[in-house]
Parts: C-alpha cells; structure tokens; sequence
C-alpha cells in the first residue's frame, strides 16, 4: 500500500511537469506518422497492382523499417528526460534525508518511483496500442498475435530502460548529468552486442547483454524465455543496485563491503543470464498468426528425426573466400548461432564448430598472386589473417586441411559441413547474394540428406546430349551454382552423367534427363531406357525442336505412346524471331498438391511469363494409360508454319505437359518440355522483352522437380500452417481518403487533445 501511495505522489510530479505531456506528444505524433506513412506507401503499390504483396501486418507493424522498430530507435529519446530528476531532484533538494528518516523502507521508496514510472510507460503503450487498433481495423486479417508480441516487447525495452535511468537518477544531484549518462549506457546496451566479440567470455557476456536482439524476437512475434529472463533480471538488477546506493547513502559503509555487494549483484545476474540462455532451457511461444518464426512443418519432420542424435556443423572458413569470409569470423560466431536459433530451438544438441584455413580458390585466386606477385601462399595467407584478426598459428595450410577434409568439390569455398554421429556427412553452402547466409531451405535440405534421402539426378550421355558444362546451351545455373541459392544442388539434389549401357539405375532414386540427343539410341540403349521406364522410373525429356521428329520418334518408343508436335511461332514486341512465351496453367500452379508443396501466392502469380527460345507445341494422340498435364501452355495469339504457310490457332497451346500413371504401386512421372532452351542457362538468364522483366523459367524449375522427386526435395518452407490464403493480410480496409482522415486524426487531433488536458492541469495547478 506505501509503494502505490509513492507510485502516486510521483505520478502527481510528472502530470504536473510540462515535460510529461510533452513526451507524451512527440511520442504519439512520431508513431502517428511512422505509421500514416507506411499505410500509404503500402496502400500505394496495391492501387497500382505494383506486386502482390503478403504479410502487411509484418511490414507495417514489425520489419526492420516498420512502426515498432522506428519506435525502438526513438525510446532513448525519452527514458533519460523522464527519470533524470526521478530520484536526483532529491538529492539536490535535500528531501532524500526526510525520506531516510520516515518510517518508510528504501526498498519501498525505489519499488514506488519505479512503479509511477512503469505506469507512465503504460501511457505510452496505450497511445501506441490506439494506433495498433488502427492498424487492426485498416488491414483486413491483421496478424493481431504479432502485433501484441510487440507492444510487450516494446513495453519490456521501456521497462528496462526506466530501471537504468532510475538508478543512474541515484547516482547524482544532476540532473543533467544522470540524464547524459544514461543516454551513455542505454546506448552501451544497444551496441554492446558487437564489440569486443573476438575474444572468448567477454563476447558471451557482451552478446548476452545485448537488448536489441531481445527486443527484436519479441518485434517479430517470438517470445522466449531467454528474451523474458533478460528484461527482468536487468530490471531487478538496477533496481536492486538501486536500494544498494541509496542504503549506502543512509548508512555508510567501507568501500570494500560495498564493492563487493554491488559486485555480487552484477554476478549473480549474468550467472542467471547464462543459465537461461542454455539452448537446453529455453522455451519458446511463437506468436505470429502463420508461425513465421518457426520451422515449417516438413523441416520440422526433419529435425524430429535427429533429435537428441549427436549432431555436428563445423564451417570451413577459407581466408581467400573474401565474398563471404566476414560472416566466419570469430565476432560473428554469437550472430551465426542466433541465424540458426531456428534449428537449435529444436536441436540444443548441436555443436557448432569453426575451422580457418587457407588454399588455392578454384578459378579464383589470380588476383591474389598479382597483387603480391612476390610471395608464396603462406607469406600471403599471413597477412589475410592478420588483416582479420586472426592468429595465424590457428590457419590450416592446403596439405594440413587435406588431410582433415576434401573440399575439391566445394572448389575449397567457404562452407558449412552437417556431421551426424562423426560419420554422415552433408554440405550447406556459403551465397554470393545480400543474405550469404543459408536459409531454413537450404538448412533443412542438408540435414534431410544425412537422413538418408538421396535423389540423384542423371543426365544421359553419349550422343552428344546437353549436359552442365556448355556456357548457354547446358544446366549449369540450374544444376551446379554452389554459389547460387536458386541452384537445384543446393536445394538437395545430386547430379551426374550417366551413360546407358554402362551404369545401373535406380527407379527410387533416380530422375533421368535426356536433353537434346543428336543421334538415336542403339537397340540395346533403348531397351535399358524402356526397362527403366516401364519399371516406373521418372524422367524429364527436353526436346530441340530442329530435331523434333528424331526426339519424338524416341518417346514414342520409351514411353508407348503415340505423340505428336508442331513448331511454332508467335509474334511478340521487342522479342528475338522465333521466341515463343508461356503460362504456368492452373493445374501446373497445383502441380504439387498431392506432396504438401505450397509456394507463395506471389511464386505463381498470374503474370508471370516464361520465355522457349522456339517451341514446339505437344500433344499426346494415344496416351497408354498415361493421366495427361498441360502444365505450361501459350498466351498469345499463336500459328504454325508448314511450308511456308501460317495457320493460326485460336487456343492455348501445351508447351510442356506432364505425364503421370501408376506402375508397381509407385506413382510414375514423366515430364515433356517443347524446347530444350526451356531450362538452359541462357534462359535463366533471359528478360520477356528488352529491359522489361526476368522470364520466370527459373522460378518454376523447383516445382518440377519438386514433383518429379515424389516430394523429396526441395523442402516446403512457405508458410504452410495457413489453411486458406484467402484470410492471410494482404488487402487493407482502408482507402486513400480514409488514410488522410487516419493521419489527421493520429497527427493532430489525438496529440491536440493530449495538449489540452495537459494544459488545464498544468494551469489548474499553477493556480493552486
């Protein structure tokens, strides 16, 4: 009851100060028109149909230049004027002594002034929680989970911050001093989390300290009980230090007593602090709508598998990987960790290890010999690891890290290596794109590799079909780009050659490629071909159409089918001669419906266009028991041309079709492209029009193999928990005009009223 009389009495002191109502009104005019600005700009690109775009509670709300991280950045701004003269006015008036010697304790004292400013802070939650229903009711299915997630974190950052600010208050009879220094420490807080992370225990502790990354998980609308342990033991730790100084005020003590018990308080919470830090006791709540901050459903059956198995990721960190070397050293690693809280959340087993070394980049390291044209690798390592701060004596040399690992294969890169029971291994690769980092996808496809899940895709060889290595003609974007994150092998799969009458295949966990053959297959080619086929293996056939009739005549023959093809043409704008532009279909949209693969809605979106550098257009007159997909088809107005005459045609037609039946109790699939350009790096490459947009061939390479792999690879990680798209937050309630009335209304009329109360008490008082 003495604590909420104090909370009071103080709470009478900032309502009749003029700078309560002042920050109460730059607080919500800087909310109104963070938020007034980005409903706008939001509302803007979907009048114009820019794109279509998913998640507005998040950007609006939650992302990094959303309303509640604007709100963040700002809070320092207000903490240190409101507690500045909290407990320093009363050391510079002399009334702190009249307060030792009341009967009142100083535990209730500090417990009381804290409480008063919790309440302030608890106004300005609500100011902001006025402009969270706002934003409610302007956007139609607002994720209100994640929404709440951030006014608590924003209301734990203010907590902790007015409990720094009150014991920094106890410290001087200046105000202006407490007020500077806490600016100083709030400040050292917010930055303390990057420095001095080289240096073993001191990066822990400093990492740990950090209240960004709290305050961040909570923004994003994932609450742990690491990000809740942190708020309260800062909190009870200043307010403990607190009572500490103001009994030593009372009661003096020697120097050493006191040291010691501030010095205990200090250790006893990061002694907490650590405790509940342990990947093994730590909970979490994710309080987003569609579980944005956990693992999908198909990754989440992954890590189920191997948990509590002794799991490993060591990362090879080569010194001359300099595109991506600055994420592998040592100030990163706390960072890194936090990346991959995703899969330690579920894993607390797993180590993470790193190993520096230094060796030859394939293809990539002239340019290292011709600016120090006369030194050896070592002498030139040596000074890479200087110039990063790392001590060179803990560097592997080429013949040291050989004997550890091969990493030909990964052109000795920077890469990460996944080890299950120091025995399976799998690699997840290091991006040459803003993020480097790989992400749950790419994670979730390495570990499900150590599982056991091979799919190996062979293309067939020996009659000089397409294979990886031709620069625009081959698959090599598709297939081989370690360094690319669209890459095919970085979403799981194997690739080889194989050669027909040599090497074995396996219906399980084989697709077959057959690209553009030049000659026919001999006899005894065929029928290994037709076994494989009719055993009911997959396969994808891309076809050149200057060597249709050949191609065609050959899928006849595997497949038992009778299948014809016209090439033709279309006349679009700004396109080579010859070019042709497809659709995905509906049913090619849903290709993978069967196996849980649900892309995001903007993934396959109505506009999307894919370019056939000359096409042919497919149709299948005897099917054999065959259920038949146009899975890509024309847009345009189309026509053929035979000898020299255009007939046009009134209606779509397939340029590549799938093909599906049942054979032995497995599901066949066998996959027809008109154009074997379809998926060749030129087209990955390739712009529908000049300087319009990039084609989206590659975009859908990872649904056809999604689905000629039976849905093995790659892993689903779109927002899968969401029954219906439909009631996702993706339109507002709001238009144009009704934002203006909103923006006067946060802008103006709410800090105008705010202005005038504070005027009438302020004046009230002053009479009395």
């Amino acid at each position: 009851m003495i604590i909420i009389k104090i909370a009071l009495l103080e709470l009478r002191k900032f309502f009749y100060s003029p700078i309560a109502w002042l920050l109460a009104i730059i607080f919500i005019v800087q909310a109104g028109v963070s938020f007034i600005d980005l409903l706008e700009t939001y509302e803007s690109y979907l009048q114009r149909g820019t794109y279509q775009i998913t998640d507005l509670t998040y950007r609006i709300f939650s992302n990094e230049l959303a309303l509640f991280n604007n709100i963040v950045k700002n809070a320092f701004i207000y903490i240190p004027l409101l507690t500045m003269g909290i407990i320093s006015n009363e050391l510079n008036t002399g009334s702190i002594k009249l307060l030792f010697s009341s009967p009142i304790s100083i535990k209730q004292i500090v417990l009381g002034k804290y409480l008063a400013l919790l309440c302030y802070c608890l106004m300005l939650l609500g100011l902001l929680f006025l402009v969270s229903i706002i934003g409610i009711y302007s956007i139609q299915f607002a994720d209100v989970g994640l929404i709440i997630s951030g006014l608590l974190g924003i209301y734990f950052l203010l907590a902790t911050y007015t409990a720094i600010g009150l014991f920094i208050s106890s410290l001087s009879s200046y105000q202006v001093v407490t007020a500077i220094i806490t600016f100083g420490v709030i400040a050292f807080l917010n930055i303390v989390g990057v420095t001095w992370q080289e240096t073993p225990v001191i990066n822990e502790i400093n990492y740990w300290l950090s209240i960004p990354e709290r305050t961040e998980q909570l923004i994003n609308g994932l609450m742990t009980s690491e990000g809740i342990f942190y708020f309260i033991i800062i909190i009870v730790m200043f307010l403990v230090l607190t009572i500490l100084r103001l009994s030593f005020k009372k009661n003096d003590k020697p120097w050493y007593y006191k040291s010691s018990l501030y010095l205990c308080t200090i250790v006893l919470s990061f002694g907490l602090g650590h405790l509940t830090s342990k990947p093994e006791n730590k909970f979490y709540w994710d309080m987003s709508r569609n579980k944005r901050n956990t693992l999908s459903n198909e990754s989440l059956e992954i890590v189920k598998q191997l948990k509590d198995r002794p799991l490993k990721m060591v990362s090879f960190v080569n010194l001359f990987s300099e595109n991506t070397i600055i994420s592998g050293l040592p100030r990163h690693h706390n960072r890194n960790a936090r990346w991959f809280e995703k899969f330690t959340r579920f894993l607390p087993q797993l180590e993470m290890e790193y190993v520096y070394f230094y060796d030859i980049i394939s293809n990539a390291n002239d340019s290292i010999f011709e600016k120090y044209p006369d030194h050896s690798l070592e002498e030139i390592a040596r000074i890479y690891a200087k110039s990063y701060g790392l001590n060179f004596e803990d560097v592997l040399g080429p013949s040291e890290i050989k004997k550890l690992i091969d990493l030909s294969d990964e052109d000795n890169e920077y890469v990460r290596m996944f080890q299950l029971n120091n025995d399976v291994r799998s690699f997840v690769r290091i991006f040459y794109d803003t993020q480097h980092f790989p992400l749950e996808a790419e994670n979730a496809a390495s570990l499900k590799q150590l599982l056991g899940n091979e799919v190996k895709v062979k293309f067939i060889q020996g009659h000089l079909e397409r294979g990886f290595n031709e620069f625009d003609s081959g698959y090599g974007h598709m297939i081989k780009g370690s360094k690319q994150r669209s890459s095919l092998r970085n979403a799981g799969f194997k690739f080889g050659l194989t050669y027909l009458e040599r090497d074995t295949l396996n219906i399980n966990h084989d697709i077959l490629v057959w690209a553009a053959p030049n000659d026919s297959l001999s006899e005894k080619e065929l029928n290994l071909f037709r076994k494989y086929i009719n055993d009911g293996g997959n396969a994808l056939f891309l076809i050149e159409p200057k060597r249709s009739s050949q191609n065609i005549e050959s899928i006849n023959s595997l497949l038992g089918v009778n299948f014809k093809s016209k090439i033709i043409r279309q006349d679009i704008k700004d396109m080579e001669d010859g070019f042709v532009i497809g659709k995905v279909t509906e049913a090619g949209k849903h290709l993978n419906k069967n196996n849980g693969y649900r892309q995001s809605p903007n993934h396959l979106a109505n506009d999307k266009e894919l370019t056939f550098n000359g096409a042919l257009g497919l149709y299948l007159l005897d099917e054999n028991n065959f259920k038949v997909t146009s899975v890509i088809e024309t847009t345009s107005s189309t026509y053929t041309i035979v000898d020299s005459t255009q007939t046009p045609i009134d209606k779509p037609i397939p340029l590549v079709i799938a093909l599906e039946r049942t054979v032995n109790q497995k599901k066949q699939k066998i996959m027809i492209a008109g154009d074997a350009d379809f998926l060749s790096n030129r087209e990955l490459r390739s712009r529908v029009g000049v300087g319009i947009r990039m084609a989206f061939n590659r975009g859908y390479i990872k649904d056809i193999f999604r689905w000629l792999s039976d849905g093995v690879y790659p892993i689903d990680t779109f927002n899968n928990r969401l029954k219906n798209f439909k009631d996702s937050d993706t339109k507002f309630n709001v238009n144009s005009q009704q934002i203006k009335v909103l923006n006067l209304l946060l802008v103006v009329v709410i800090p105008s009223i705010i202005f005038l109360i504070g005027s009438i008490i302020l004046i009230i008082r002053k009479k009395r």
